[in-house]
């Protein structure tokens, strides 16, 4: 008899100094695995059954300067961690329109019957190699038999978008001079009903700067060792402009921190949460981020720099799709305790406007100021 515990053993080692090629990696090897076939040992048995499922929502945005929506994908991923005894057959049942008028039907039947909400539309369905593909064909029944104690895909489609984002975004570059340049970036919360009572976590900006301009953002240790400039807040942030007297970098945030990190290429901004539920902040105040950079000569800002910032951030919750789990079904004596969690990840790629003192954006312009 085994009883699961959480453990995990390093086969192999991988690292590099790009944020952006870890990601691509490990997003590689995913899509590898999710096609592999599947294997299961029927021989084993576990004193307590449980099953976990996991609703992801994935949101790809691209936004302008100003925080307007050009373009918009999403898709589902339904993941499943599964501790059962033997080899029995599994069914996941999902708010499927296609199944509705069954689902009711059998909902009906129960003591206390589950209220659906929302009904949505698979589309673009892709599978495991542990799902009966023909079952879900003939009547979109999702039946499988799970791996043992991994985690794994059961299955992706995509989401009709029709909501708003949880977060507004605007990012933009001034050129006062030649040698002064302001960058900043403000973040606002959607004030719709529904989306107003879900905490977005872990929200990360990230600001690509020139190669060149590096050295601006760290400053001197003990032992010849270097570090970034960290931001300020508060009435520390105030005084930003006059800083710059001292260091020709001053970087400010109303919340969070910010600081240059190597293995993003970017200056960083990280809030842990929105809103801040027991705090004086207005909770549709805009939280802001200024970097002042007063170039030395000889430096100049590069002719083929055209940055675009990237936004990332989750939700407990899938806000995206409504994706529902109405059960998961296990022809097994044993009936297995059964957990349900929702997230939505969603990622901004924000065109960032250059912008020239009080003027409009440089490359939106077809004439050379004089």
């Amino acid at each position: 008899t085994i009883e699961h515990l959480a453990e995990g053993t390093p086969i192999i080692k991988i690292g590099s100094t790009s944020n952006a090629i870890m990601k691509e990696f490990i997003e590689a090897v995913g899509d590898s695995i999710r096609t592999l076939p599947a294997y299961r040992d029927r021989g084993i048995t576990y004193r307590k059954d449980e099953v976990f499922v996991d609703v992801d929502d994935t949101c790809h945005a691209l936004l302008d300067g100003t925080g307007n929506v050009k373009k918009l994908g999403g898709r589902v991923q339904v993941k499943i961690r599964a501790f059962v005894t033997g080899d029995p057959e599994c069914q996941l049942v999902l708010n499927d329109i296609v199944v509705k008028e069954r689902e009711e039907a059998r909902l009906r039947g129960e003591l206390k019957p589950q209220r659906i909400h929302h009904w949505i539309n698979l589309q673009h369905c892709q599978f495991h190699k542990c799902v009966d593909v023909s079952a879900f064909n003939e009547s979109h029944s999702i039946v499988f038999h799970p791996l043992d104690a991994c985690t794994f895909e059961l299955l992706r489609f995509r989401s009709n978008l029709k909501k708003p984002l949880p977060l507004y975004v605007k990012s933009s570059i001034t050129l006062h001079s030649e040698q002064r340049i302001e960058l900043r970036a403000e973040i606002q919360l959607c004030q719709e009903t529904k989306m107003a009572k879900y905490a977005r976590n872990n929200v990360v900006f990230q600001l690509p700067i020139p190669e060149t301009w590096v050295p601006l953002f760290r400053t001197a240790k003990l032992f010849g060792r270097e570090k970034s400039i960290k931001s300020s807040k508060g009435k520390q942030a105030a005084g930003i402009k006059s800083r710059l007297k001292h260091s020709r970098c001053s970087i400010a945030a109303s919340l969070g921190t910010a600081k240059y990190e190597p293995e993003y290429s970017a200056i960083v901004w990280r809030i842990d949460k929105l809103p801040l539920i027991q705090s004086n902040i207005p909770v549709d105040a805009p939280q802001t981020l200024t970097c002042l950079l007063e170039l030395p000569a000889g430096l100049e800002v590069p002719d083929d720099y055209q940055p675009h910032a990237e936004v990332e951030y989750d939700v407990s919750y899938v806000l995206l799709s409504d994706t529902t789990v109405i059960a998961v079904k296990v022809s097994n004596k044993n009936i297995p305790e059964k957990w349900v969690c929702y997230r939505a990840l969603y990622h901004y790629h924000i065109e960032v406007d250059v912008c020239r003192g009080s003027s409009g954006p440089i490359r939106d312009v077809g004439c050379t100021q004089q």
